[in-house]
């Protein structure tokens, strides 16, 4: 098992650690395991950018009830 740290900080390190053991179809596995952390590393960005954005929503809508405008709320 390979520690996600080491193939995300180091990939060149671990393929070459691939090459050494003559496991040439471990190479695609690098590859696509490198190709999947950073596409689950987008998406967690996105997701967080998602989670603040409906907070601050909810924080408006919020304040305009605390207010009495419910049509701004709305």
């Amino acid at each position: 098992m390979i520690d996600v740290r080491l193939l995300r900080n180091t990939p060149d390190a671990v393929r070459v650690a691939m090459e050494r053991r003559a496991k040439p179809d471990l190479l695609d596995q690098v590859d696509h395991a490198v190709r999947l952390d950073t596409r689950l590393r987008d998406i967690v960005v996105e997701r967080d950018e998602v989670r603040r954005q409906v907070n601050d929503i909810s924080k408006q809508v919020g304040s305009l009830r605390k207010a009495g405008d419910t049509a701004g709320a709305e």
